[in-house]
């Protein structure tokens, strides 16, 4: 089993993942044309750093030296979960309407976010590597993000919680 991070580095980590919300913030306020050209950009560049970090030493190494520290095990070779994040908000922005895409990119910023970080306190019950408290955290935030949007239909709300 791979070894955690430590609490407070996991804190730093899911700032950094909630602070992705600002993604679907922009497109609310730009546009989804506008912020899909940047992101393919962006996250372009990101996958190259990203795949350059296991093939070139000078880039593995400052990639160690900036966030070794709140990286997982698997990251300092493989990609990294910031990539697979940007690869999910750009399918998401890319493949649905505006709406749906920007609830989608705010639900796993801020749902994925509270999950983990009460699975990580209050996490008892383990279902493969995560816990049922840190998904019912999931569903729970996840529903209150919902909220927000009285524009798409509340089954298709409830359906993307439950399967996210």
């Amino acid at each position: 089993m791979p070894k955690e991070i430590s609490f407070n580095k996991e804190i730093q980590r899911k700032l950094i993942h909630f602070c992705s919300g600002i993604i679907p913030l922009l497109v609310y306020i730009y546009g989804k044309e506008i912020v899909l050209q940047k992101l393919l950009i962006f996250t372009i560049l990101f996958l190259i750093i990203d795949f350059l970090k296991s093939k070139i030493k000078w880039i593995s190494k400052l990639y160690s030296f900036l966030f070794k520290s709140i990286s997982r095990e698997n990251e300092i070779k493989e990609f990294t979960g910031a990539s697979w994040f940007l690869l999910g908000d750009l399918v998401s922005l890319f493949l649905f309407p505006e709406k749906i895409a920007i609830f989608s990119m705010l639900l796993l910023s801020v749902s994925d976010t509270v999950a983990a970080l009460i699975g990580r306190i209050y996490g008892k019950t383990k279902i493969y590597l995560k816990s049922l408290e840190g998904a019912f955290a999931f569903c729970i935030s996840g529903f209150l993000v919902s909220v927000l949007f009285t524009e798409i239909p509340i089954l298709i709300k409830i359906l993307t919680v439950i399967f996210a």
